[in-house]
């Protein structure tokens, strides 16, 4: 019996996924402190880490992963 492969359980999802948090984290304490260009850098990382996160999981799907 084959073990079924989640991809949510990927060690490069699950390391993409902590650095977002520790972004989303940064985000709201500029947002705090009404730091507005460094609100902005860190959005726009954050929509380039979720851009990375959808092409990874599209690549494990290929390969197999569910």
């Amino acid at each position: 019996m084959e073990t079924i492969k989640i991809a949510d359980e990927h060690p490069m999802i699950l390391e993409q996924r902590a650095a977002m948090r520790a972004v989303h984290r940064e985000l709201n304490e500029a947002k705090e402190y009404g730091q507005k260009y460094r609100v902005s850098d860190l959005e726009t990382k954050l929509r380039r880490m979720r851009k990375d996160l959808k092409e990874a999981y599209e690549n494990l799907h290929k390969a197999g992963w569910k």
